[in-house]
């Protein structure tokens, strides 16, 4: 199958060539365009959620409501309006009780004159009384019910009195309230004066619903509502616009094109605010210099998706260059260095095409863009390194035999013109690539899927960020090993003669040891998965000086992989020993790990609307985004507001309980809840979310928030773990036993694997958590790592320490079946593939650390995480540890069950005819 592939590249390898740079250039206008709408404006910047969990049901209500609330803020800093505040708040108080008192007069006056009332019919009536008794000559009884007549008179008169004096009384204290309500404040009619018109432009917009601040009426702040508006530190305000956006976009959040145009131009009548203050504020009340600062959805995700996209410029502008430069010192040449950035080229434009698709069908996290290009770029490099290296040793060692010894076999081949066509081809050429391909091309193929069934774990999780990171894992993943594969292959054949040529890098005086110490084509690339017999070579010709001097006994100069190979060789248990309590220190860190998932702490920490929503959280908390909020379906907020009263004021972290809000025309309802904590996904938040979650309700309510939705997030991890541990080990086992035919290997490389990672988790503990170095990667000392990046390190670095482990077990496993001593498997298996892996993980280091040089925290976590990933396991677990294991095991190593063994060795005889 794979000699068939070579041959079939090899006749059309101009053609491939054609293919791909058409597919790339395709893929690079669909992703850039979008036939109108391309892919950056469809991605969104917004926290992952768990799906469905209590906290994203909740959000979803609300944005369910939002859909016609759609708010832009204009928070306004710089203006003093301390003392008037202070007396808005001393005259609403007095307004109160006057009202109070007003009321209790009215209240008063009504009663007394109903009671004069009552009085005065009382009086009639025994007027009447007397009257009729006088008719009837009862003179003494009529003088009796005329006596108690004048008397109710005088009582109605005097009730009456009372009641006119009460009535006077509320009449003087609602004057006396009228008086007291058109306050003497200068600054606050300046900025009524200012923002009116203003507030008129607004309310010409049909979209717009209401438009509130401070000094709505230059008396407004006697209103508490109207306070809440206002900074804590009585020096700013804020402007809030509610938008109705009903026509179209998703509730709440991201508006669609044709609202997005309305929102604009409400972003742009804010922006005369500053103007307009400047202008009718006193100078005795200016502050500081007078600052106005606007912020709604969209501009929040704009701007988390312009740090992507600088990150991503700034990454690959770095990356690419390095990485060129690191191949081309590898490969000593700029011919080979290029070879593996064709191939970058198609993955990551492919998968950008093909993420564009995805966003039809569900939300797209915007900084996947950037996953899917280090990815790509790094995997690309990683498998075309491989097959390069692979091919430039073959045609050396074929230049060296006799054509006889390596000529190719087309007797398989039964028309007539295709062994024509391959016979007029460069033999050595196509036979290097038949080797090249059955070799390092296998082995990419294998290590690929390792990864991309490892990256397709994510799908296992509710949560839409990390199936959407999981499609884009598997889809560059393949994409990188197809290109490799394919497009790579048809360059190296069509340049096979140039690629031969000593590169210009090997005349410079000051690089040509350098190129030659490097270059990993003088040794085995560690790809080797057949045995070479099955490929025609000759196993003297290849074999390495450290064989050759194994197998005559006589010394040789020693690269620094043989020397290490023989080191661990000679002291497996100092070596298993070192290498383990290095990893087992590095996981200490691990026990106090916390996990989060951050907001706006999520942006660099100079960006703007990061340090808005920080301030308004700050100073403005009914507006800020809600540390905590209890959302209430089906009902109305007298019943909440009683409910959070009795149930959560109370609670130990909170701060303080605003009174609940209707949501919309409906008899939904939510309350925000105002924490003592200052971080809202601290372990204080945690623990008030679940005092919250705890409290007896009858009625529907959902809790939601940083701190919730944290909650929610991590406990769907923990539901898809087993899932996913379930994949990776299955993935361990299948390949490694197919690889090596035994159950012991497998095994090893879970248990080393697992504890590699680990260690990888504790040294970013140390960094980000306990800041030890954070300063160097241009970032500060976070409270917790965020835990969809654990989900990445889980997933991508378990399938990238697999590929390593294939480079370095497939040298082995060679070794082994050609002379079955397991010493000489470990140090000739450790030398053979040293130098791939070390060149290889170099350069994907160097990827990954791009990630750091970008000012999106995530990304600085997950690059690093990444990066570190990598340099444990090509150094210290594939160098040392797996060694050290493998020769403390000895033949043990090989073993398998009979049936198992028997199994293999059959899968195995079909898969090594080649042909």
């Amino acid at each position: 199958m794979y000699i068939r592939l070579a041959r079939f590249l090899a006749l059309h390898a101009r053609s491939i060539l054609v293919f791909w740079v058409l597919v790339v250039v395709a893929s690079a206008l669909v992703a850039t365009t979008g036939f109108g709408n391309p892919l950056w404006n469809r991605l969104i910047s917004d926290v992952p959620q768990a799906t469905p969990s209590e906290s994203h049901t909740g959000q979803k209500l609300l944005e369910s409501h939002y859909t016609k609330s759609y708010g832009v803020l204009a928070y306004v800093q710089g203006v003093d309006f301390r003392a008037e505040f202070k007396s808005a708040e001393s005259t609403a108080q007095q307004l109160r009780d006057l009202k109070e008192q007003a009321e209790n007069h009215g209240a008063q006056a009504k009663t007394l004159g109903d009671q004069a009332k009552a009085a005065g019919g009382e009086a009639q009536r025994l007027g009447l009384e007397a009257q009729q008794a006088g008719a009837r000559g009862d003179i003494a009884k009529a003088g009796i019910l005329a006596g108690q007549a004048q008397s109710a008179a005088r009582r109605a008169q005097d009730l009456a009195g009372q009641a006119q004096s009460a009535g006077g009384q509320a009449l003087v204290l609602g004057n006396k309230a009228k008086a007291l309500s058109q306050p003497d404040w200068p600054v606050a009619r300046s900025l009524h004066e200012a923002l009116a018109p203003i507030e008129a432009e607004l309310k010409n917009i049909p979209q717009v619903k209401s438009v509130a601040y401070p000094f709505v009426e230059y008396n407004a702040m006697l209103d508490p509502q109207a306070r809440e508006l206002a900074a804590k530190n009585r020096q700013g305000f804020v402007v809030a616009v509610s938008l109705d956006l009903t026509d179209g976009g998703q509730p709440g959040k991201y508006p669609s094109e044709k609202m997005l145009k309305v929102v604009r131009h409400t972003e742009g009548i804010l922006g005369k605010v500053q103007a307009a203050v400047a202008k009718h504020v006193p100078d005795n009340a200016k502050a500081a210099p007078l600052r106005v600062r606007i912020t709604d959805q969209n501009l929040v995700n704009k701007a988390g998706i312009q740090t992507l996209k600088d990150d991503l410029v700034r990454s690959e502008s770095i990356g690419i260059p390095v990485s060129f430069l690191v191949m081309a010192i590898v490969f000593g040449g700029f011919l080979a260095a290029l070879l593996p950035l064709g191939s970058a080229g198609v993955a990551i434009s492919m998968s950008l095409a093909l993420m564009l698709g995805m966003t039809y069908i569900f939300e797209q996290q915007s900084f996947a863009v950037n996953v899917i290009s280090v990815l790509g770029l790094g995997l690309s490099i990683d498998y075309g390194l491989l097959i390069v290296s692979r091919f430039r040793e073959e045609l050396a060692r074929l230049n060296s035999l006799p054509q006889s010894e390596w000529s190719p076999d087309f007797s398989a081949i039964k028309k007539p013109k295709t062994v024509a066509r391959l016979q007029h081809l460069d033999q050595r050429h196509l036979r290097a690539l038949e080797i090249t391909v059955a070799t390092a091309g296998r082995t990419t193929f294998f290590s690929a899927l390792t990864v991309a069934i490892a990256a397709s774990g994510m799908l296992f999780f509710r949560a839409e960020l990390l199936k959407s990171l999981g499609i884009a894992g598997f889809s560059v993943v393949l994409l990188a090993m197809i290109a490799a594969i394919t497009l790579v292959s048809s360059l190296m054949f069509l340049f096979a003669a140039k690629l031969e040529r000593p590169s210009i890098l090997a005349r410079i005086p000051g690089l040509r040891w350098v190129v030659r110490r490097a270059a990993v084509d003088t040794v085995g690339d560690g790809t080797a998965m057949v045995s070479s017999d099955s490929l025609g070579a000759s196993p003297v010709a290849s074999r390495t000086s450290l064989e050759s001097s194994l197998d005559s006994g006589k010394p040789t100069r020693k690269s620094l992989f043989d020397r290490v190979a023989h080191g661990v060789a000679r002291r497996p248990w100092l070596s298993f020993i070192l290498s383990a309590a290095v990893l087992v220190a590095a996981c200490l860190p691990l026990s106090y790990l916390p996990l989060r998932n951050s907001l706006f702490d999520l942006l660099p920490i100079h960006n703007q609307q990061r340090l808005l929503y920080e301030d308004l959280a700050q100073e403005v908390p009914r507006v800020g985004l809600p540390p905590l909020r209890v959302v209430a379906k089906n009902t109305p907020p007298e019943k909440l507001d009683k409910w959070m009263a009795t149930h959560v004021a109370d609670l130990k972290g909170v701060a303080h309980v605003f009174a609940a809000n209707p949501l919309g025309d409906t008899k939904d309802s939510a309350a925000i809840v105002q924490l003592e904590t200052t971080d809202p996904g601290s372990r204080a938040a945690e623990d008030v979310v679940k005092a919250v979650r705890a409290q007896a309700h009858d009625f529907e309510r959902f809790v939601v928030g940083q701190a919730a939705n944290q909650i929610d997030f991590i406990d769907s991890l923990v539901e898809g773990l087993p899932w996913v541990l379930t994949v990776l080990v299955a993935i361990t086992i299948f390949l490694l036993f197919m690889m090596s035919g035994s159950v012991v290997i497998p095994i090893q490389a879970l248990v080393i694997n697992t504890l590699s990672l680990m260690a990888t988790l504790g040294i970013s503990t140390l960094v980000f958590v306990d800041g030890i170095g954070v300063g160097w990667l241009g970032a500060k000392q976070l409270p917790g790592l965020e835990s969809y990046v654990i989900v990445m390190l889980m997933c991508f670095g378990f399938g990238l320490s697999m590929d390593y482990e294939l480079f370095l077990l497939s040298r082995m496993k060679e070794v082994w079946d050609e002379t079955a001593s397991a010493k000489r498997s470990v140090i000739e298996g450790l030398s053979r593939s040293g130098r791939i892996v070390t060149s290889a993980a170099t350069i994907l280091v160097f990827v990954f650390l791009c990630f750091v040089t970008g000012n999106m925290i995530v990304l600085k976590q997950v690059g690093f995480i990444l990066a570190v990933a990598v340099a444990f396991d090509a150094t210290i677990v594939r160098m040392v540890l797996v060694p050290s294991v493998m020769a403390l095991f000895g033949r043990a190593n090989w073993w398998a069950p009979g049936p198992l063994r028997r199994w293999h060795n059959k899968v195995s005889e079909k898969l090594g005819h080649l042909e």
